[in-house]
C-alpha cells in the first residue's frame, strides 16, 4: 500500500519557506519535520525551524550548511540534500509573502501526515491485536482512551 503523500505541496512549502523568511513563523506553528513524508523534504523544513528558531538567516545556503552539520555530527549523510536538491525544490517556485498564500499547501500536508500516522496506527493495531498474550479488551479500552490521538500525534 502506498502512504498518502503530496511531493508538490511539500515542496512549495519548503521552498516558499527559503524564498521569504516572513513565512516561516507560520509554518513553523503549523507544520514540524515529522509532517512531511519525503526525507529530503522533512531535512530541509527541520534545518530552516532550527535556523528560524536560533534566530540565524534562512535561505537556500544557510539551509545544506546546516543539513550538512547536523550530518557531520551525526555520522550520517542519510538525507541526501545538496545544493542541486535545494535548487530544484526552488525551480519555479513563486515568492509568496503571507500566509494566506501557502495555507493550502500547509492543511495538504497536515491532513495527508494525518492520513499516513491512522494508517501506521491501524497496521500497528492489528499486529498487536493477533499477539496472543495481548488481552483484546485492554487493547479496546486503549484504542477508546487517548491511545489513538497519542500514537497519531494529533493535535487541532
Amino acid at each position: 500500500m502506498e502512504l498518502p503523500s503530496n511531493p508538490e505541496a511539500e515542496r512549495m512549502v519548503v521552498g516558499c519557506a527559503m524564498l521569504d523568511s516572513g513565512l516561516i513563523p507560520y509554518l513553523v506553528s503549523d507544520l514540524s519535520p515529522n509532517d512531511f513524508f519525503r526525507p529530503t523534504m522533512a531535512a530541509m523544513f527541520g534545518a530552516i525551524r532550527e535556523l528560524h528558531l536560533a534566530g540565524s538567516d534562512v535561505n537556500p545556503v544557510t539551509v545544506v550548511t546546516e543539513i550538512l552539520r547536523r550530518e557531520s555530527l551525526s555520522g550520517s549523510g542519510a538525507s541526501g540534500v545538496n545544493h542541486s536538491v535545494v535548487a530544484e525544490t526552488l525551480d519555479g517556485v513563486p515568492r509568496f509573502s503571507r500566509p494566506e498564500s501557502v495555507r493550502s499547501y500547509v492543511e495538504t500536508i497536515r491532513r495527508t501526515a494525518l492520513q499516513r500516522r491512522i494508517l501506521r496506527y491501524a497496521e500497528s493495531l492489528s499486529v498487536n491485536a493477533v499477539q496472543r498474550d495481548v488481552d483484546p479488551a485492554e487493547l479496546a479500552y486503549w484504542m477508546g482512551q487517548e491511545g489513538f490521538w497519542t500514537y497519531v500525534g494529533y493535535v487541532q
